[in-house]
Protein backbone atom coordinates (compact mmCIF):
# COMPACT_ATOMS: atom_id res chain seq x y z
CA UNK A 1 0.00 0.00 0.00
CA UNK A 2 1.59 3.15 -1.07
CA UNK A 3 1.01 6.48 1.18
CA UNK A 4 1.98 10.15 0.84
CA UNK A 5 2.05 12.49 3.79
CA UNK A 6 2.95 16.41 3.90
CA UNK A 7 3.11 18.58 6.77
CA UNK A 8 3.92 22.32 7.35
CA UNK A 9 6.60 23.97 9.72
CA UNK A 10 7.69 27.88 9.25
CA UNK A 11 8.63 28.57 5.38
CA UNK A 12 8.69 24.76 4.10
CA UNK A 13 6.72 21.77 3.63
CA UNK A 14 7.55 18.21 4.20
CA UNK A 15 6.82 15.60 1.48
CA UNK A 16 6.82 11.82 2.57
CA UNK A 17 6.24 8.49 1.36
CA UNK A 18 7.39 5.01 1.81
CA UNK A 19 10.67 5.41 -0.54
CA UNK A 20 11.72 9.32 0.54
CA UNK A 21 11.00 12.73 2.29
CA UNK A 22 12.13 15.80 1.65
CA UNK A 23 11.50 19.41 2.62
CA UNK A 24 10.03 22.47 -0.21
CA UNK A 25 9.12 25.78 0.06
CA UNK A 26 5.70 26.86 0.91
CA UNK A 27 3.67 27.19 -2.59
CA UNK A 28 5.18 24.01 -4.45
CA UNK A 29 3.15 21.16 -5.13
CA UNK A 30 4.57 17.29 -4.93
CA UNK A 31 3.03 15.00 -7.05
CA UNK A 32 3.88 11.17 -7.74
CA UNK A 33 3.82 10.19 -11.68
CA UNK A 34 3.61 6.58 -12.48
CA UNK A 35 5.11 5.15 -15.37
CA UNK A 36 3.73 1.77 -17.30
CA UNK A 37 6.97 -0.67 -16.35
CA UNK A 38 5.48 0.20 -12.67
CA UNK A 39 8.27 2.67 -11.87
CA UNK A 40 7.42 6.05 -10.70
CA UNK A 41 8.74 9.86 -10.24
CA UNK A 42 8.13 12.42 -7.53
CA UNK A 43 8.01 15.70 -9.07
CA UNK A 44 8.03 18.89 -7.19
CA UNK A 45 6.56 21.40 -8.99
CA UNK A 46 6.63 25.53 -8.39
CA UNK A 47 6.45 28.94 -10.22
CA UNK A 48 9.06 31.90 -10.36
CA UNK A 49 7.92 35.42 -11.38
CA UNK A 50 5.71 32.80 -13.56
CA UNK A 51 8.54 30.22 -14.96
CA UNK A 52 7.91 26.69 -14.19
CA UNK A 53 10.26 25.49 -11.46
CA UNK A 54 10.19 21.37 -11.64
CA UNK A 55 12.81 18.86 -9.85
CA UNK A 56 12.31 15.23 -10.64
CA UNK A 57 13.55 12.32 -7.87
CA UNK A 58 13.50 8.64 -9.13
CA UNK A 59 15.14 5.38 -8.28
CA UNK A 60 16.38 5.06 -11.49
CA UNK A 61 18.09 1.40 -12.75
CA UNK A 62 21.63 2.25 -14.38
CA UNK A 63 24.25 -0.79 -14.74
CA UNK A 64 26.90 1.78 -13.50
CA UNK A 65 27.69 3.72 -9.55
CA UNK A 66 26.46 7.38 -9.45
CA UNK A 67 29.95 8.47 -9.98
CA UNK A 68 30.27 6.29 -13.44
CA UNK A 69 26.95 7.32 -14.95
CA UNK A 70 27.36 11.15 -14.08
CA UNK A 71 30.89 10.52 -15.50
CA UNK A 72 29.27 8.71 -18.97
CA UNK A 73 26.41 11.85 -18.68
CA UNK A 74 29.35 14.61 -18.90
CA UNK A 75 31.19 12.85 -21.80
CA UNK A 76 28.27 13.09 -24.24
CA UNK A 77 28.68 15.33 -26.85
CA UNK A 78 26.66 17.93 -26.87
CA UNK A 79 26.28 21.95 -28.15
CA UNK A 80 26.50 23.52 -24.94
CA UNK A 81 28.45 26.64 -23.33
CA UNK A 82 31.80 25.06 -22.09
CA UNK A 83 31.59 28.60 -19.77
CA UNK A 84 28.71 27.76 -18.16
CA UNK A 85 29.24 23.94 -17.60
CA UNK A 86 30.43 22.66 -14.27
CA UNK A 87 32.58 19.29 -13.72
CA UNK A 88 31.27 16.52 -12.05
CA UNK A 89 31.51 16.84 -8.06
CA UNK A 90 30.95 14.93 -5.58
CA UNK A 91 27.63 15.85 -3.15
CA UNK A 92 25.95 14.57 0.18
CA UNK A 93 22.67 13.96 -0.29
CA UNK A 94 20.43 12.19 2.60
CA UNK A 95 24.01 10.96 4.09
CA UNK A 96 24.99 9.23 1.01
CA UNK A 97 27.54 10.59 -1.36
CA UNK A 98 26.17 11.16 -5.09
CA UNK A 99 27.89 13.16 -7.66
CA UNK A 100 26.30 16.16 -9.45
CA UNK A 101 26.91 17.88 -12.77
CA UNK A 102 25.39 21.53 -14.40
CA UNK A 103 25.20 22.13 -17.91
CA UNK A 104 23.28 24.83 -20.11
CA UNK A 105 21.26 22.76 -22.08
CA UNK A 106 20.12 23.75 -26.06
CA UNK A 107 18.27 21.80 -27.89
CA UNK A 108 16.74 22.17 -31.63
CA UNK A 109 18.69 25.54 -31.37
CA UNK A 110 16.69 26.52 -28.77
CA UNK A 111 18.44 27.35 -25.50
CA UNK A 112 16.62 25.54 -22.40
CA UNK A 113 18.38 26.78 -19.49
CA UNK A 114 20.50 24.60 -16.94
CA UNK A 115 20.31 21.03 -16.98
CA UNK A 116 21.03 20.03 -13.32
CA UNK A 117 21.29 16.04 -12.65
CA UNK A 118 22.52 14.60 -9.00
CA UNK A 119 22.75 10.81 -8.90
CA UNK A 120 23.18 9.08 -5.78
CA UNK A 121 23.71 5.26 -4.37
CA UNK A 122 21.84 4.40 -1.76
CA UNK A 123 20.99 0.88 0.08
CA UNK A 124 17.65 1.09 -1.91
CA UNK A 125 18.79 1.73 -4.65
CA UNK A 126 20.55 4.62 -7.48
CA UNK A 127 18.45 7.94 -7.35
CA UNK A 128 18.37 10.85 -9.77
CA UNK A 129 17.55 14.42 -8.74
CA UNK A 130 17.08 16.51 -12.14
CA UNK A 131 16.27 20.17 -12.65
CA UNK A 132 16.36 22.07 -15.48
CA UNK A 133 15.27 25.63 -15.68
CA UNK A 134 15.81 28.86 -17.51
CA UNK A 135 18.60 30.84 -16.78
CA UNK A 136 16.93 33.81 -15.70
CA UNK A 137 15.56 31.44 -12.70
CA UNK A 138 17.90 29.28 -12.12
CA UNK A 139 19.95 31.17 -9.33
CA UNK A 140 16.81 31.62 -7.15
CA UNK A 141 15.73 27.80 -8.52
CA UNK A 142 19.09 26.75 -6.91
CA UNK A 143 17.97 28.00 -3.86
CA UNK A 144 14.86 25.41 -4.08
CA UNK A 145 16.81 22.74 -5.34
CA UNK A 146 19.45 22.88 -2.02
CA UNK A 147 16.36 23.11 0.25
CA UNK A 148 15.16 19.53 -1.39
CA UNK A 149 18.83 17.80 -1.52
CA UNK A 150 19.87 19.08 2.10
CA UNK A 151 16.74 17.85 4.16
CA UNK A 152 16.38 14.43 1.70
CA UNK A 153 16.27 10.95 3.23
CA UNK A 154 16.00 7.87 1.67
CA UNK A 155 14.05 4.74 3.35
Amino acid sequence: MKTESISTSKNTLSYNDESLTFQYPIGGKVVKIYHSDGTSVTRLLGLIDGDLVGIDIERIQINNNAKEEILRLSSIERITNEQEKIPPMEISVGGYMGWRYVYRLFEGGKDQGYMETIIVNTPAGVYRIKMNVSVDIYNRSKMILNTVISSLQFR
